[in-house]
């Protein structure tokens, strides 16, 4: 059962973590050497943040750097506020899950010490 002539191979609707973290590494590369950025971006700060969105977002996000690079002193800053405004931030709902799970801990004393969040 091969791909007939003149057929359309149909592409999956599903991103591939490895190609987009990829896609996103090498934009970051390119910004950092030839962008002519007031700050360099710093990967390793935008990397979680920009793959919490679709890599679609991610790249819109790092291609308007176009528009703003020269008002923007902190790119990274600006990467990952913009993650967060777009819904790729921390995990709010998570966190709180979290803190209402140890405050219940604490509550029911299950633990010798009382444990908190930082």
């Amino acid at each position: 059962f091969g791909v007939m002539k003149g057929s359309t191979k149909r592409t999956s609707k599903r991103e591939d973590p490895e190609e987009s973290d990829r896609k996103i590494r090498q934009t970051v590369a390119w910004w950092n050497r030839y962008g002519e950025l007031q700050q360099q971006i710093h990967y390793d700060s935008v990397k979680e943040p920009l793959t919490r969105i679709s890599s679609r977002q991610a790249m819109q996000l790092l291609n308007s750097l176009e528009d703003k690079k020269d008002r923007l002193v902190n790119p990274t800053g600006w990467i990952r506020a913009e993650c967060q405004r777009l819904g790729g931030g921390e995990d709010r709902e998570l966190d709180t899950k979290i803190r209402r799970t140890i405050g219940w801990i604490n509550h029911q004393k299950v633990l010798k010490e009382p444990k908190w969040l930082r």
